[in-house]
């Protein structure tokens, strides 16, 4: 491997500590690999034709020794991410909000306001609560149950998975008061909703867990008291479908990403509709073109990566469980009143849609 090679791929290792979510980070790390291959090969062309015997060989060997380095690529941003969102200070090394919280410099929200606005709802629901013990305060996992009769489909509704997207979780008193006065929004549906996801992550605004983990990476063998709890509600109620509330970090509009079990005449539906509610729906996200405005499948080469690495997903899971799994993102600039808005119309249409193609 000539200099030049050899400059470039540490280059684009670097770059990968600092690329995150950011994607003109994230297309110059990849250009700058893409260089490094173009050098490999012509390095391998000008050995070849000099009769050097070796020369396959030793391009084989760099071939395999920079798709490591982009297989690896992957995991080394998400660690850097952690670091970014990390400080050193009197406590040790914490996360950011964490200080932010322990400093007085900013106001978290209060988890006891979440519970006291869902606990309204225990006298009309089947409700279940678990805990989770982080420095001598029990956070609470809430789960609602409604069952009507003749119900055709089995829905449930997972919010606050990553504690810095609060939307989701703000929205589920909206869908719980309507199940209480109408029963509109899901018709015949029995529907299991667990909010919040991540309790400590809600309350600190952290995307991880009180032990620093990204818990929606966590399915291949569950380790996390959050990923635990979230399968043994998959596997006690058995959805028909999964629907799952995040929110992205602003760098594009609104978008619905699925596993292949939805098909794209329901997303074709679906984005429909949530347009012609004033939704603004991005036709770009997470590195991808999307096929039409607002609809993404399980497919992109982070996907596929994160899957290679063994940072597997709930899309990935419901995939191997063959349950349809539907993941909001909501654009995360609008204000907070609108993203509920958006959570409250996705549970609402896709339920909608989804039951009418399962009559």
């Amino acid at each position: 491997m000539n200099k030049i090679s050899a400059t470039l791929l540490v280059l684009f290792i670097l770059i990968s500590f600092g690329a995150g979510y950011i994607p003109p980070l994230i297309f110059l790390k990849w250009v700058v690999f893409l260089l490094a291959f173009i050098f490999i090969i012509r390095q391998f062309i000008k050995r070849n034709k000099s009769g050097d015997q070796s020369a396959l060989k030793k391009f084989l060997t760099h071939v395999f020794f920079i798709l490591v380095l982009a297989v690896i690529s992957v995991p080394v941003t998400d660690v850097a991410k952690a670091k970014r969102n990390s400080v050193v200070c009197p406590f040790g090394t914490i996360h950011k909000s964490e200080y932010l919280k322990q400093s007085g410099s900013i106001g978290k929200m209060d988890l006891a306001i979440v519970d006291n606005q869902l606990n309204r709802y225990s006298s009309f629901f089947s409700t279940k609560t678990d805990s989770i013990l982080h420095e001598n305060r029990y956070y609470h996992f809430k789960s609602f149950y409604f069952e009507p009769k003749d119900y055709r489909t089995k829905v449930l509704v997972l919010a606050g998975v990553h504690g810095d997207e609060p939307a989701g979780v703000l929205s589920i008193p909206h869908i719980l008061d309507e199940l209480e006065k109408t029963n509109s929004v899901l018709g015949n549906t029995a529907i299991r909703i667990v909010c919040p996801v991540n309790p400590v992550g809600f309350m600190l605004e952290s995307r991880e867990n009180e032990c620093g983990c990204n818990i929606n990476r966590d399915y291949l063998n569950p380790t996390q008291i959050e990923t635990k709890n979230i399968v043994k509600h998959i596997e006690d109620f058995q959805p028909d479908l999964i629907i799952d509330l995040h929110e992205n970090n602003g760098n594009w509009e609104t978008c619905v990403m699925v596993n292949k079990l939805i098909s794209d005449e329901m997303g074709k539906q679906l984005c429909q509709s949530l347009s012609e509610n004033g939704i603004a729906l991005t036709d770009y996200a997470f590195d991808t073109s999307l096929p039409f405005p607002g609809w993404l499948k399980r497919s992109t080469y982070r996907e596929k990566i994160n899957d290679i690495a063994g940072l597997h997903d709930l899309m990935w899971y419901g995939q191997t469980k063959n349950i349809p799994v539907l993941t909001l993102e909501c654009d995360q600039s609008l204000p907070i009143a609108k993203r509920i808005t958006i959570c409250n119309l996705t549970i609402e249409k896709a339920i909608s849609i989804f039951n009418s193609s399962h009559k």
